[in-house]
């Protein structure tokens, strides 16, 4: 089921303020309550979020939502990404999309340029890629569902051949200490053979994946 504007809007102020009352809620969409539950009911449903008695959370930091309920939120903050990146692109450049819902809004901002080549594990990106005629090349791999993606030892083979201008990636989360944590090894594993084979790298991180404590462990990326 496809999400209205409030559905996305109440998922994106969840997520963004860890929890809400179903109360509160109501007040701030100005709808009654009755509605905000069962919005809640079919955001849970599709993996936005978790319901409890009377209110909602997001999922936990380890907990990664379906990618088709990922791309929908922090509309705002993808915008100024969008706007930062554009000063990077220029006519003719090769580039990597990694498999983030983050990543995948800066296609639309590649049309503006000529001649520009995508490399991707990413379903979605290639299809946005296709769908404004972009040139671009999918690896073949595995298919990981959840992330509609591809992996494992062809994936991997394919961008270790590769060589990029630009390499955009996101991760799962950055910490305190500015350390990059991510919990997918398989996606990682991708992203790091295109980020040894890139001129310059730009992790791309909206607010929800900032956390306020240092990462116990080492970053998985050379960055």
């Amino acid at each position: 089921m496809v999400l209205n504007e409030r559905q996305t809007q109440l998922a994106d102020y969840i997520n963004e303020h860890t929890s809400a009352k179903v109360k509160s809620l109501a007040s701030i969409f100005c709808v009654s309550e009755m509605t905000i539950r069962r919005d809640l009911r079919e955001l849970e449903k599709q993996g936005y979020l978790h319901r409890f008695n009377g209110g909602a959370t997001r999922c936990a930091e380890n907990e990664v939502p379906p990618f088709e309920a990922r791309k929908l939120l922090h509309d705002k903050d993808k915008t100024r990404i969008i706007e930062s990146v554009r000063p990077l692109i220029t006519d003719g450049i090769s580039v990597f999309i990694d498999s983030s819902a983050t990543c995948l809004c800066i296609i639309p901002l590649l049309k503006e340029f000529d001649n520009i080549c995508i490399f991707t594990n990413s379903l979605p990106a290639s299809l946005k890629a296709a769908e404004y005629h972009i040139k671009c090349t999918l690896a073949g791999g595995t298919l990981h569902s959840r992330d509609l993606c591809t992996v494992g030892t062809a994936a991997l083979d394919f961008m270790r051949q590769i060589n990029v201008d630009i390499a955009f990636f996101s991760s799962q989360a950055i910490s305190a200490d500015g350390k990059i944590t991510d919990s997918d090894e398989q996606q990682t594993a991708i992203r790091r053979a295109a980020l040894k084979n890139c001129v310059k790298s730009v992790l791309l991180i909206d607010k929800s994946k900032q956390s306020s404590t240092p990462s116990p462990t080492d970053p998985p990326y050379p960055v």
